[in-house]
């Protein structure tokens, strides 16, 4: 059974327990408001009698004087134990000896709500069928009731209609997540969702997006990964032949060696970028942010790298402010290193290379350029994960093409924003922006 079928009955059945018991306390009241107007009705109509004169009469011949009395109450005038007086349908014998107000007496087989009193030398009695009473009181509640037993199948039609529309939205929802299969991964969309039903659409949107992105980075990354290792892989087998053939000969030397050593050092460096970039994916990176020195970080990873800067016969210049950002201490030495080998790299030897700080209102802008070459149509393609320009897939220096895929993706986890250009001095000119922590004060960003 559907969920509206639930509601529209669990409605229907709420509204008419509510209708009974509404209708059971209102037929109570009725019958207490009735009782008490005919109560002070024969209280009147006894005082009435009783304000008359009669004069006792042994043959009861007042009976044609009292045939215009309403049938549904008659009344006795008692004289010593004797009806002097009475209505048409009113017994002959006294139905009570004593004066007592109101009392519930039995005669002609049903019960009479009676009111008697004592006027002199006479008791006047006066008597009504409390059927009638119930009666009335059920004549009230039935005319009460019955339009609202009327309305039900058209407040049913109603129910059903604001319940399936309000309802709609979610039965849209549950019947596309029915039909998806696994693969399926697409929005779902759901016209004008009610305010209850939107954060739940838009975070299970968020989710497949990002499930969607992981599984075609998965894929990407499986493909790529194998067509990258395939290369290293066969210089391995060949260098490994040729060692072979070499001791077979007798002419093994060290460049054999060191060729070896080399091709193993470029698949260990293609590995670690493969692992550094499935860690720093958004689903994967550790929430463990802290407070870091951001000028300190990029002295340290220049430090680190000077080595290889001098054997370039490179020249490096830094202009660095103290600055504090929220991030991922190893996440960023691992971006800025990428930025900066790229740089040492690509180049080219005598080169220079600056790497600048720039204050953008609460914006810190790392730009790192170099004086090396790059062609403006490639620029866009560099962040593409396994991509090379074409100067440096044919030039000697061994890469993988996913440095600045990192560097992206490390970007986009620190809330960051990541720009490549080409620099005045000609080389690739990469841009990182990161946000300053509140507390930097302007003296430390001047």
């Amino acid at each position: 059974m559907s969920i509206q079928r639930k509601l529209l009955m669990l409605t229907l059945a709420v509204f008419t327990l509510a209708t009974f018991f509404a209708a059971l306390h209102g037929y109570r009241n009725s019958q207490q408001q009735i009782n008490d107007l005919f109560d002070a009705d024969l209280v009147s109509m006894t005082q009435f009698i009783a304000a008359i004169e009669f004069v006792p009469e042994q043959n009861n011949s007042g009976l044609a004087s009292t045939s215009t009395m309403d049938v549904a109450v008659v009344f006795q005038v008692i004289h010593q134990g004797k009806v002097i007086k009475r209505s048409q349908l009113a017994p002959m014998d006294p139905v009570v000896q004593t004066a007592a107000g109101f009392k519930d007496v039995s005669f002609f087989a049903q019960r009479w709500r009676s009111y008697s009193v004592n006027s002199g030398a006479y008791i006047v009695v006066v008597a009504q069928p409390i059927e009638y009473r119930l009666n009335s009181t059920e004549s009230v509640v039935l005319s009460t009731v019955t339009p609202i037993v009327f309305a039900m199948p058209i407040i049913a039609v109603l129910l059903f209609y604001v319940i399936r529309k309000s309802l709609g939205s979610l039965v849209d929802l549950s019947q596309q997540l029915t039909f998806k299969n696994s693969d399926d991964l697409s929005q779902v969309i759901i016209k004008q969702p009610p305010t209850e039903l939107q954060p739940v659409v838009m975070r299970l949107n968020s989710l497949l997006k990002r499930l969607s992105l992981a599984f075609e980075r998965e894929r990407t990354l499986s493909a790529n990964t194998a067509h990258e290792l395939r290369t290293p892989v066969s210089v391995l087998r060949l260098t490994a032949h040729n060692m072979q053939s070499s001791f077979e000969k007798n002419t093994l030397q060290l460049s054999h060696f060191e060729e070896l050593d080399a091709n193993v050092m470029r698949m260990a460096h293609v590995i670690e970028q493969i692992i550094a970039l499935y860690r720093y994916s958004p689903e994967h990176f550790s929430e463990q942010m802290r407070e870091i020195s951001l000028d300190h970080l990029l002295r340290e990873v220049i430090a680190e790298h000077y080595n290889d800067i001098q054997s370039a016969q490179q020249d490096i210049s830094l202009d660095a402010f103290p600055v504090i950002v929220m991030g991922e201490p190893f996440a960023l030495s691992i971006m800025f290193e990428n930025i900066l080998k790229n740089a040492i790299k690509y180049s080219g030897k005598g080169s220079q290379i600056v790497v600048s700080m720039h204050r953008q209102k609460n914006w810190i802008e790392v730009l790192t350029e170099d004086s090396g070459h790059i062609d403006a149509q490639e620029i866009a393609k560099l962040t593409q994960t396994f991509y090379r320009a074409k100067n440096a897939s044919d030039s000697e220096v061994k890469g993988s093409g996913l440095g600045l895929s990192i560097v992206q993706y490390i970007t986009h986890i620190h809330a960051g924003k990541l720009s490549l250009s080409q620099s005045p001095l000609g080389g690739l000119a990469v841009s990182v922006m990161l946000k300053a922590m509140q507390h930097s004060t302007d003296a430390d960003l001047e």
